[in-house]
């Protein structure tokens, strides 16, 4: 959740580069970030992100203070 609140507010929606340097910030390596972390994050209802054809992430919204069910219906 630390991480979260670190990318909070950065951008909207924040790119792979922009997250990669904030996990390189917080001492998140990039095979903990893809395999742990994004995924404990979306579990979490606090972020989302987006993968290209290949499976890369390509961007990542964080839903800090906010769920997702009411994201989802704002965008609906």
């Amino acid at each position: 959740m630390d991480f979260v609140a670190r990318i909070h507010g950065f951008s909207d929606p924040l790119s792979a580069s922009a997250l990669e340097s904030f996990a390189v910030q917080a001492g998140i390596g990039r095979q903990s970030l893809h395999s742990t972390v994004l995924p404990a994050l979306k579990a979490a209802n606090v972020a989302d992100f987006a993968l290209d054809t290949q499976g890369v992430v390509i961007e990542v919204q964080e839903f800090l203070g906010v769920t997702g069910n009411l994201i989802e219906y704002l965008k609906g």
